[in-house]
């Protein structure tokens, strides 16, 4: 596969994607699972040393270990968010799948009242953000909000989308046409808006916000 072809399906700047390769930027453990299954080979084999043999076993640690649903009771006013491992609850065609099957890796009860009031219901969920397309508004590995009962294009805004290759956050737009076409772009300049097909974009859901530390 070609460099430029990684960085589009990566949504990575080539820069960024050139150092990782060189190794003028440390293959995180982030960077690796994102990055082998569009390069067809297991994400420990990113990280091992050469000729160390590498095991199924080796690779479920890469993944942040899930943890059991909670059981216990959510007071009056308050609602239960889950933060799911995006990555492990990827399915068919790699889009995100979030039900009782995938990974949760956190849980938090927030306030009710503390989210926008379209949005006070169980479909919140937690996801954190993978590659820089969306930096600075959303950057890597940060904490995101997504409403995944919000599942098609309103108002412009920004949303978790499948673009027929990968799972992106990104602002949409819905340009009137015939067909009716919607279009993806990023915050980071550095990455080219394109446009879809309405009929061909499957929306995960809507960003309501973040985590923000000062």
């Amino acid at each position: 596969m070609k460099a430029a072809d990684l960085a589009r399906l990566t949504e990575t700047q080539p820069s960024t994607l050139s150092k990782l390769t060189t190794g003028k930027r440390q293959l995180s453990r982030d960077w690796a699972v994102k990055l082998a299954p569009h390069l067809g080979v297991d994400p420990m084999a990113l990280l091992a040393e050469p000729g160390t043999p590498v095991t199924g076993d080796a690779t479920e640690s890469l993944l942040v270990q899930p943890r059991p649903p909670s059981t216990r009771p959510v007071p009056p006013g308050h609602v239960l968010i889950r933060e799911y491992q995006a990555e492990a609850a990827a399915g068919e065609g790699g889009v995100v799948i979030l039900d009782h099957t995938a990974p949760i890796v956190g849980e938090w009860v927030m306030p009710r009242d503390a989210l926008p009031p379209e949005h006070r219901s169980s479909t919140v969920v937690v996801m954190r953000v993978v590659g820089d397309s969306m930096a600075p508004l959303l950057r890597p590995n940060e904490r995101v909000m997504v409403d995944i009962g919000h599942n098609y294009v309103g108002a412009d805004g920004t949303y978790l989308a499948w673009n027929g290759l990968v799972q992106v956050f990104k602002r949409l737009q819905v340009l009137p046409g015939a067909p009716p076409m919607v279009r993806f772009s990023s915050e980071n300049p550095a990455y080219a808006p394109y446009q879809l097909p309405l009929d061909e974009v499957r929306v995960l859901g809507r960003v309501l916000g973040k985590w923000t530390w000062l």
